[in-house]
């Protein structure tokens, strides 16, 4: 899994697949973080099948902190696929922008 440290006024993009053919399981998973004009972080959260419209979800968040805890969470549930549906979830090349090198206090 990518490093989960948003920084300040930078967007940032997660963008996550499990694939198995065999299976029929082509699931997506992506995450847009990013600052509005307000100062407060936008998440939006978009998953289902691939190339199909899916599902999503926006929240805001007040504090960059309480976004980077939300991030973490998902990003967390998402690594656990491999128990639940036997494939583990990948970024895919170029998927990861905006994100801090350095882990978050």
């Amino acid at each position: 899994m990518p490093n989960l440290s948003i920084t300040p006024a930078v967007p940032a993009q997660i963008h996550l697949q499990a694939v198995d053919p065999t299976r029929n399981i082509a699931r997506e998973y992506r995450i847009d973080a990013s600052p509005d004009l307000f100062g407060h972080w936008i998440i939006d959260v978009h998953w289902g099948r691939i190339g199909t419209r899916g599902q999503s979800r926006t929240l805001s968040f007040a504090e960059m902190r309480a976004a980077q805890t939300f991030v973490r969470q998902t990003l967390s549930r998402r690594a656990s696929a491999k128990k639940r549906i036997d494939v583990a979830y990948e970024t895919t090349v170029g998927a990861v922008t905006g994100l801090d090198p350095s882990p978050s206090p």
